[in-house]
């Protein structure tokens, strides 16, 4: 907890208003997960967010982050049918979560809360690429949004199939735009580097001002700029920036 006090304090004095609390696990599983939500507030954070599967996100969980004040929240439900979720995400329970979802809904509207913006979060695939249209008719009238995106393979440690040879490879945003602290202050490359296999500082000893701006991930940056990913070695087989045409390099 010390240690997320100093991480959003040093956000609160940068003037960084956009924070997400939750990282490779669980936030409900987090029993300071509350106590972070308060805190990061309290230090006038405009824009705090947070991602869940919402199986751990109980009634009680629910008026919880209401009270506390988190601005948004990500869940990531990838099915519209008990069967498909099953194959999806085989320990989880369709119909519990779902009821999560729903008794947040209901729980803000109780309360008379506008925040947090719920979305809902669908990542496509071979398995429920069909359900797509289903999953919109079900919830887009009761959700604040959907977010529908393709599964991609985690820096290459997972096959979901090859990327058409043709498509394009430009610098990955989050080179510019994301800071991942891990739970130990180590801080990896990005979102998709789960194994902390490239460090760019640590939160313990450095600012976010030094590790943002220090040569490390300078090189970085300029490797990319110059199409070099194979220099690096998470970033020479990930598939997280391959676009045909990428709205957000396009002027840099």
């Amino acid at each position: 907890m010390e240690l997320f006090k100093k991480i959003i304090d040093e956000c609160a004095n940068m003037g960084i208003g956009y924070v997400t609390i939750y990282g490779f696990g669980e936030p409900f599983l987090d029993r300071f997960f509350i106590e972070r939500i308060k805190y990061a507030k309290s230090k006038g954070i405009q824009r705090l967010t947070t991602n869940t599967n919402a199986a751990f996100m109980t009634k009680e969980k629910a008026k919880e982050i209401i009270k506390a004040g988190l601005d948004e929240i990500y869940i990531s439900f990838d099915a519209a049918t008990k069967e498909t979720y099953k194959k999806i995400r085989q320990n989880l329970n369709f119909d519990e979560v779902t009821k999560n979802i729903t008794n947040l809904i209901e729980e803000k509207k109780k309360l008379q809360s506008k925040k947090p913006l719920i979305y809902l979060s669908f990542v496509e695939n071979g398995i429920n690429c069909h359900e797509t249209e289903l999953y919109k008719r079900k919830w887009r009238k009761l959700v604040n949004g959907i977010s529908f995106s393709a599964v991609h393979n985690w820096t290459g440690e997972v096959n979901f199939g090859k990327v058409e040879p043709t498509a394009l490879k430009d610098p990955c945003r989050l080179l510019w735009t994301d800071m991942v602290v891990s739970f130990d202050g180590r801080i990896p490359l990005c979102c998709n580097d789960y194994e902390n296999k490239v460090v760019l500082g640590d939160i313990n000893r450095q600012s976010i001002g030094e590790i943002w701006g220090g040569e490390k991930l300078k090189k970085i940056r300029q490797k990319h700029q110059k199409g070099e990913f194979k220099d690096i070695a998470i970033c020479s087989s990930c598939q997280y920036n391959y676009h045909h045409k990428s709205p957000w390099w396009i002027g840099k």
